[in-house]
């Protein structure tokens, strides 16, 4: 399979950028089945393609853990947390068709909510 020029760009920038520097970018999920293990499943696989997208540097999905302490939100089902080189890598993966395809038809119709985080590390 050949990528393009940009892809490979990018792929190369992930390895050259130190985890504190980037872009880092949180999505959190509330499904509409709150705790349905199998949409639960179904979230976190499809978010695990997303490491398949150019320009991902990092990709971590999970569950979430309820904790004891009024400051933890508890009420979310799944969150993913992505790192990017920079903004523009950021940009291209949300512009990714695998993405978006994976948006629409798994993420969406299965969520109540769906929460987003972008902020630069330092």
């Amino acid at each position: 399979m050949m990528i393009g020029a940009a892809a490979a760009a990018m792929m190369v920038s992930c390895v050259q950028v130190p985890v504190s520097k980037g872009v880092q970018h949180v999505v959190v999920v509330w499904l509409k089945k709150p705790g349905d293990a199998a949409d639960r499943e179904r979230v976190v696989a499809a978010s695990r393609a997303f490491r398949a997208i150019p320009g991902v540097c990092d990709l971590t999905v999970g569950t979430c853990v309820p904790g004891g302490r009024s400051i933890i939100d508890g009420t979310y089902d799944v969150a993913i947390s992505m790192r990017f080189a920079d903004e523009a890598a950021m940009q291209a993966y949300v512009d990714h068709p695998d993405h978006k395809a994976a948006a629409e038809t798994i993420i969406k119709p299965l969520a109540k909510k769906v929460l987003v985080y972008d902020f630069r590390l330092r």
